[in-house]
């Protein structure tokens, strides 16, 4: 017992020499981190920055998006509907039309200033106007915007079809009604009069609809998403920053202390304690750093209570100990598979980013495909992450205590699978274990013989 409390003291020496200088790494990370999200949240104008800018400022300090018009605008209607969507319609407050001609336009998407152009085609409106609907609208981007421009295309779409043909077909109805019913008289007004009617109802088309936003996730919203998946991330990747204390561990140490009596399970629990208040230590800054930048209202977190009150902020610190401590047993398991530094680091490094990727820690997970979703619930960053989601929004009691049984259920694997390989380490392989295991038995087989014949 004695060599195991010598150890437990050595292992925290050893741990606390580190501190500092993660200490001080995770005030600039997360520093640096605050200044980014502040950056984007308040929808800081980027454009100054940098002259190849796909957006436009306004004069509230949020973004437009640019794309460019080309086609002749002595058409009838064409300058009118041109004017009547950057001055009257909703879209105004997100898209900005710039007119210019092809070359321009070719030109601005290369350098970045636009981010697509809309090629309308000679004789459009007349097409549109007598019905015949043959002449098409060519949108062009770049590689870069597709994502952006399969949105564009597909509002595009709607709007040729839903609006431009069932408003034809409106019309039309009614003037044939007109004709049948031989009421000549009214037939320039009431078309007119339907006409303006059917602009009115696309200018007005927000007000049809009232706009919730529900969150990202779990009914998160995004800034509180971000936050969680920045924690687990940055609390994943510590093991990097820990290397000295799991590389500077030596075999034959073990085995010393292994044949007098402390075993592998001990000198495991002896590191892992020491890892898990150096973890602790460092989420307790963690949480000091955001809870200062809320108070001075630096950053905003809407569904975060637990600022400017330490008994609640001391009680998510404390409810969200199983999570640290299975990190910790995560990181543990993953040091005891490789022998080397370099093996360790790159192990750390790789897994880290691909399971906290799939976990949503990079992107909502929301975003991902159904199964992918599925898949993340029993990872243990993605049981982690939704166990923080769950400890801000407290929506759901079971599903917190599922999460959290999933997290005890890891840590123990995790332990279990350290504590064997520590004693693989410091027994040897299988074939070693048998054959020390045999030469015992007959030596305890021949001691017996000889006592026999004595």
């Amino acid at each position: 017992m004695n060599y195991f409390f010598s150890y437990q003291k050595a292992q925290i020496k050893r741990i606390f020499k580190i501190l500092p200088f993660v200490a001080v790494f995770s005030i600039i990370f997360f520093t640096v981190t605050g200044l980014i999200a502040k950056l984007f949240l308040n929808n800081i104008n980027f454009s100054s920055f940098s002259s190849s800018s796909v957006t436009s400022p306004q004069e509230n300090g949020s973004r437009k998006i640019s794309i460019g018009i080309i086609g002749n605008m002595d058409e009838p209607y064409m300058d009118f509907g041109i004017n009547a969507l950057q001055t009257m319609d909703s879209t105004k407050m997100s898209i900005e039309l710039k007119l210019m001609n092809e070359e321009e336009a070719k030109k601005a998407l290369f350098k970045g200033k636009i981010s697509a152009y809309v090629i309308i085609p000679e004789g459009f409106i007349e097409s549109i106007e007598y019905g015949r609907n043959d002449k098409q609208v060519i949108y062009v981007t770049s590689d870069g915007q597709q994502g952006f421009s399969d949105i564009i295309k597909t509002q595009i779409a709607d709007i040729l079809s839903a609006l431009i043909v069932h408003s034809q077909s409106g019309i039309y109805s009614m003037q044939e009604e007109l004709y049948r019913k031989k009421d000549y008289s009214r037939f320039d007004e009431l078309t007119w009069d339907l006409n303006i009617k059917y602009v009115y109802w696309v200018l007005s088309r927000n007000k049809f609809a009232d706009i919730k936003e529900t969150g990202v996730s779990n009914g998160l919203s995004l800034q509180t998403y971000y936050f969680c998946a920045i924690v687990i991330f940055f609390l994943m990747i510590l093991s990097l920053a820990a290397n000295p204390f799991f590389s500077n561990r030596s075999t034959e140490l073990y085995k010393i202390f292994y044949s007098r009596g402390v075993h592998s399970f001990s000198t495991v629990i002896a590191e892992l304690f020491s890892y898990f208040i150096f973890m602790e230590i460092i989420f307790a800054i963690i949480l000091i750093i955001m809870d200062f930048a809320l108070n001075i209202d630096f950053l905003k977190i809407p569904q975060w209570k637990y600022s400017k009150n330490f008994k609640e902020l001391f009680l998510f610190f404390i409810r969200s100990i199983p999570t640290v401590f299975m990190l910790c047993t995560l990181h543990f398991v993953l040091y005891e598979t490789v022998d080397s530094v370099v093996s360790g680091i790159l192990l750390q490094f790789i897994f880290s980013f691909i399971i906290c990727y799939v976990s949503g820690c990079f992107y909502p997970i929301d975003f991902f495909p159904e199964l992918i979703q599925k898949i993340s619930n029993f990872i243990p960053t993605g049981a982690a992450l939704k166990y923080s989601m769950l400890l801000i929004t407290k929506n759901s009691t079971t599903q917190l205590l599922l999460f959290l049984a999933e997290i005890v259920i890891y840590s123990i694997i995790f332990l279990s699978l350290s504590v064997l390989l520590r004693f693989k380490k410091i027994t040897g392989n299988k074939a070693t274990l048998f054959r020390f295991s045999l030469k015992s038995a007959c030596s305890h087989s021949g001691s017996n013989v000889e006592a026999g014949n004595k």
